[in-house]
């Protein structure tokens, strides 16, 4: 920003320059038209006149539009350098500027990805959380698991107590009735008797088959 405001200054500096050095290049102009015109007037021959106008006025003039030429080619050789310059300056700063915004978008996108990272963790990390939470067992959960046992407890008990007070109404019902069954006594058994049946008279004739005889 400092060398360009230099560079600007220098380059008023020179279109001063130029400018005074037109206004004398003017100045001179119109001296020369004067003198050519006295010429004109002293001398009667025109080539003559001619021939002594032009070389004073490149003996006038020269000096001038040699500082005028060398002005401009200073000037010119300055404004293609400053244009270089600023050219140049522009370039780098565009690369500057270039690595500066992918740095940027390169740590926008590292930040971002960091964030989507440690946000994933989290998330991981409190649906673990959740499911130990989950997995564990509560004050409640506790409580109520003791309350079931508690109940199957009694339920034993109760069934227990069932059986054993229902034993000694069971082993005396079974003690009578042996004793019934052994106060009463066996029938003797009775004897068995087999019997053939006897046959029976046959009520058709017999027929008797014989060689018949001729008689005569």
């Amino acid at each position: 920003m400092r060398q360009a405001h230099n560079e600007a200054l220098r380059q008023a500096w020179l279109d001063r320059i130029t400018e005074d050095r037109l206004r004398e290049l003017n100045q001179l102009s119109k001296q020369e038209t004067e003198r050519i015109n006295r010429l004109r007037t002293e001398v009667d021959s025109p080539t003559e006149w001619a021939e002594r106008a032009e070389q004073a006025a490149r003996e006038r003039l020269q000096p001038l539009l040699d500082s005028v030429q060398q002005v401009g080619e200073v000037q010119n050789k300055k404004s293609s350098s400053f244009k270089q310059q600023l050219l140049e300056q522009a370039a780098d700063k565009s690369s500057v500027n270039a690595d500066l915004l992918s740095e940027a978008i390169l740590e926008d996108v590292l930040e971002g990805t960091a964030a989507a990272v440690w946000a994933l963790e989290r998330e991981r990390g409190a649906e673990a959380q959740a499911n130990r939470l989950l997995q564990e067992p509560t004050l409640e959960s506790m409580l109520l698991r003791m309350e079931e046992m508690e109940k199957d407890q009694e339920e034993v008990r109760r069934r227990f107590a069932m059986i054993s007070y229902s034993d000694p109404l069971l082993w005396e019902r079974d003690t009578r009735t042996q004793r019934k069954s052994s106060s009463s006594r066996p029938a003797s058994p009775q004897p068995i008797r087999l019997t053939k049946p006897a046959p029976r008279p046959s009520t058709t004739g017999d027929i008797v088959l014989q060689t018949p005889v001729e008689t005569g």
